[in-house]
């Protein structure tokens, strides 16, 4: 249908939708009012969204005359959470048991890449095998016509990427108990042989009881088997995210272990204390440098009440060396647990994201109940109405590669561009230092020797 130019066109476009119940929108529409509904639909829209009757992602559609693709697979869409490297991540709920999950979507035109949609497949199979309070749960993997997706716990709550971003550094003893959770759900996933490879803040969700969930295992490899899939199709690529990337990882994607998840924690951990990553400014390649070479400012630096033992365990977590790390993440949990606050408060605001066109408060119809949303779009976000994934209309025929934007960039460096000029700084800084040895050796023990 064409995108409404009038109320009653918009309405037409919900009512097809058959995702609005009727009896509940004409009560809404019979109310008293002061004064008038808009009769522009775009602000339409947006009071729908305020009082409950619609989500975002529904409103942004019937503003495109888009009414079809809401049901995938059995589960009804009701709003779009985000947007990642492997997928969108849409709220839904089961169209019998109404219980609420969130899909993760791998676009029709990503799923033509056999890496990609290998990954994908990887992803459910790696957190399938997983069950711990502490890892989302993975509820299911399926093909529906051209789609791919996942059906996982959904967590109401937001990640610690955006609990730092809106209120800066954590207090100390709540940071230390979300990091010791997170030990514990990495210490099951080692335990099974799984290395995630790609720990941060963003991929640690909390819930409304306080509870810490690692999320998103894309890049997850068996400890103790072959990486084919990576050596078969990443074989020159650094993957991973250049904040939290352990120096061996950008070396050689494939000589990982639990280890390399124990750096990316500990610099997850600094983030939450200092407000910033170890590296914050630079390029790509520059931080990729000085995770091999350079020490990060003591995280003292921005938070001096930060006891000096602790510290002292950051800086071991983010040592270049492996075997200068602690063991194991149970370690690491149980060192944490000195300055943990044991009983997390739990986050008031949801971690939904509103997105998209409307830029108002707003709220979300689940279940017959609403629930407030956050009134700023997420920075690492994309309107569905810019980038249209294939989810709404399966016959369309773009062939375009969906835009993907991340608050910190994820890598996939090949041997051009940042990744060759961080491997010719590196070659220079060698160079540089054989030759001033040489002029030392020569100043030495050069006369004495003539």
């Amino acid at each position: 249908m064409p995108a409404p130019t009038t109320i009653d066109d918009f309405l037409a476009v919900a009512r097809k939708s058959n995702q609005v119940d009727p009896s509940r929108l004409d009560s809404y529409l019979a109310l008293p009012r002061l004064t008038p509904l808009p009769s522009e639909p775009r602000k339409f829209a947006q009071q729908l969204v305020r009082d409950g009757l619609l989500t975002v992602f529904q409103a942004e559609q019937f503003l495109q005359g888009k009414y079809k693709g809401f049901n995938l697979g059995g589960y009804r869409i009701l709003e779009r959470l985000g947007q990642g490297g492997t997928g969108t991540v849409y709220l839904a709920e089961h169209e019998v048991m109404r219980r609420p999950v969130a899909i993760k979507v791998l676009p029709t035109p990503l799923a033509e890449d056999r890496e990609l949609l290998e990954r994908f497949r990887l992803e459910a199979r790696a957190a399938a095998v997983l069950d711990h309070p502490n890892v989302v749960h993975i509820y299911d993997f399926r093909q529906e016509g051209p789609l791919h997706f996942i059906v996982l716990e959904y967590i109401d709550g937001p990640d610690l990427q955006q609990m730092v971003s809106r209120k800066g550094p954590l207090p100390i003893s709540l940071a230390c108990e979300y990091i010791r959770q997170a030990a514990l759900g990495l210490q099951h996933a080692h335990e099974a042989g799984l290395v995630h490879r790609d720990i941060k803040p963003a991929n640690l969700l909390v819930d409304p009881t306080g509870t810490v969930k690692v999320l998103d295992l894309g890049l997850a490899r068996y400890e103790k088997g072959n990486d084919s899939l990576t050596e078969r199709f990443n074989s020159r690529m650094v993957l991973g995210t250049a904040d939290y990337l352990a120096p061996e990882q950008a070396l050689n994607l494939h000589n990982t272990d639990s280890r390399t998840d124990i750096y990316s924690l500990g610099a997850t951990l600094y983030t939450l204390l200092a407000g910033r990553p170890p590296f914050h400014e630079g390029s790509v390649g520059q931080k990729l440098m000085w995770h091999q070479m350079k020490q990060p400012d003591p995280v003292t630096k921005y938070r001096p009440e930060v006891p000096q033992e602790l510290a002292d365990l950051v800086n071991r977590m983010l040592a270049k060396k492996p075997e200068d790390r602690p063991a194991t993440a149970a370690l690491v949990a149980e060192e944490l647990a000195v300055w943990a606050e044991q009983q997390p408060r739990p986050e008031v605001f949801s971690g939904v994201s509103g997105v998209g066109l409307l830029k108002t408060g707003r709220t979300a119809s689940l279940g017959g109940s609403s629930r407030r949303l956050p009134s700023t779009t997420a920075p690492d976000t994309v309107s569905h109405a810019q980038e249209d994934t294939g989810l709404i209309e399966f016959g369309e025929s773009s062939r375009r590669r969906p835009t993907v934007r991340t608050a910190i960039p994820d890598l996939a460096l090949r041997n051009e561009g940042d990744w060759v000029r961080l491997a010719i700084l590196i070659g220079m800084v060698a160079l540089f230092a054989g030759i001033a040895g040489g002029v030392v050796a020569f100043l030495l023990w050069g006369p004495s020797v003539g």
